[in-house]
This record gives C-alpha cells, structure tokens and sequence, in this order.
C-alpha cells in the first residue's frame, strides 16, 4: 500500500510545517508531554509511526530520555533526515507503516505515537490502524496522536479551516506559488468525506476498539492531541 502523500517538493521543504501550522512546536510539546504525564519518564516502548523528518520523536526525546523509540516511515529521505535529526540511538524503520504494524506481536509497544499522519488515511486505512495501535499495546499503555481533527460545530469548522487556510499566504514570501497551490490542495483533499477526520468520529472510534480514557488534551483551530488509554 503506497501512503505517500506529500509531492517530492512537498518533502523537501517539510519543516514548512511550521509556518503552515503554526501551533506545530507547540502540538508536538503538548503530544511528548501527555506521555511523561502519563509514564512518569520510565524506561518504555515507542512507536513513532510515520515519523517524518523526526520532530514528533525529537519531541519526546527531550521529555522522556530513557525511551526507546522506533521511527516508522515508507520515505527513505525522512527517515535519513530523521535520523540526522535524532540521532544512531534511536531504531529507523523505512517501510510501509501499516505493514510493519501487522508484524508486531500483541501487547509488546507501550505507547503508539503519531504526528499529522492519520488525518491524510480514508476512514477504511484510519480503522486499520486504530485497531493494530490497540492490538500492539500494552494494558495500560497510550495512544496518542497530534493531528488534525474537524469539529463537528459547522461553525467553528469553517473557522478553523479558513485560519488554516491563510497560514498558506505565508508561504508566497519563502516559495513558489506551486508549493502553496499544492498545500492547499493537500488541505482540501483532507476535507474530503471519505477522509476527514472528525473529533467526535475519531473518540467513538478509539472507544470502540477499547480504548478507555479518551481525552483532547490540547487544540489549537483545526489540530488537537488526542490520547486515549489501554
């Protein structure tokens, strides 16, 4: 299954992230600061699915040191970008995320982690992965996840979506209009209704599977944490 869905541009200019999402540092704080709160800096079990240039697994690297991560990406460039990144400690995975997943035994991750990856899955691909994430961890581990999650408020969803929206005219100062046209264009397939991912949706969903503790520990407009507990 090929879940690429950045272009080669796109890729390359990654860290744009921060000037599109504004709130990205503060989304990846607030992702590696549910999971101290929640393990008190112990020596656990990482995945970092679809890891990108590394910032999420930075993140939790400065909070929880004693960690062992794994970093999953199907894109060998941010696996190497992560890995300048982050450094030889850390385990690198270059493969398809959801593959690597089916191959882990049950109960053997403490925490599943992941930035801005699953708001781009079709709701099919998304429950895929909701139900592996469960399979793999521990009693008592976490699940949880930085990303953009809609709000079911009609109103505070086209707020949301045209503040995200003009973060993109930034961008025309940094790059060319192609880059912007295909972030933009990356924003309104999210919107799509066989992808979006609404909040109330995701949480019934993370219920579902078993998940307990269900929690929107941060929001910021479009993009909120979501934890929830084994």
């Amino acid at each position: 299954m090929n879940t690429k869905r950045y272009t080669p541009n796109m890729l390359s200019e990654y860290d744009m992230l921060r000037i599109v999402i504004p709130s990205y540092d503060k989304l990846q704080d607030q992702l590696a600061g549910q999971i101290l709160k929640h393990f008190k800096n112990s020596n656990i079990k990482i995945i970092d699915v679809g890891c990108g240039s590394g910032l999420t697994s930075l993140a939790i690297m400065k909070k929880l040191p004693n960690a062992d991560i794994t970093l999953i990406d199907n894109d060998k460039s941010m696996i190497k970008r992560a890995k300048e990144r982050c450094g030889q400690k850390l385990q690198y995975i270059c493969c398809d995320a959801l593959e690597y997943l089916k191959s882990i035994p049950n109960q053997t991750v403490d925490c599943f982690a992941s930035g801005l990856l699953l708001h781009g899955f079709t709701k099919n691909t998304r429950s895929n992965y909701i139900s592996e994430a469960f399979r793999i961890t521990t009693t008592g581990g976490l699940f949880v996840n930085a990303d953009k999650y809609v709000r079911d408020n009609t109103t505070l969803q086209k707020k949301d979506f045209k503040s995200h929206i003009n973060c993109f005219r930034k961008l025309k100062d940094l790059a060319n209009q192609e880059l912007v046209n295909q972030w933009t264009r990356h924003c309104l397939r999210d919107m799509n209704e066989n992808i979006i991912m609404r909040l109330d949706d995701a949480l019934n969903e993370l219920e579902t599977v078993g998940y307990k503790n269900l929690v929107e520990a941060y929001r910021k407009n479009i993009f909120a944490v979501v934890m929830a507990e084994k």
